[in-house]
């Protein structure tokens, strides 16, 4: 699964500027380790294979951190 490209912390930065400048709201990061682990969780891997198994678990790996 080497086709697969993740989010960076940058990548999301920008997502949510973007949104922001659309409909309005804070632009203010909480806490940027807690933007950094999220953004880890569909990389995790042991050895050479990836925790979430498809592109499907990796894309719910990002929206069920918290």
């Amino acid at each position: 699964m080497n086709d697969v490209s993740f989010l960076t912390p940058e990548i999301v930065i920008k997502l949510h500027s973007l949104q922001i400048m659309k409909f309005g709201g804070d632009s203010s990061l909480r806490d940027a380790n807690l933007l950094d682990s999220a953004c880890a969780m569909p990389v995790a891997a042991f050895g050479d294979n990836y925790l979430y198994t498809d592109v499907f678990e990796m894309a719910a790996a990002y929206l069920s951190h918290h």
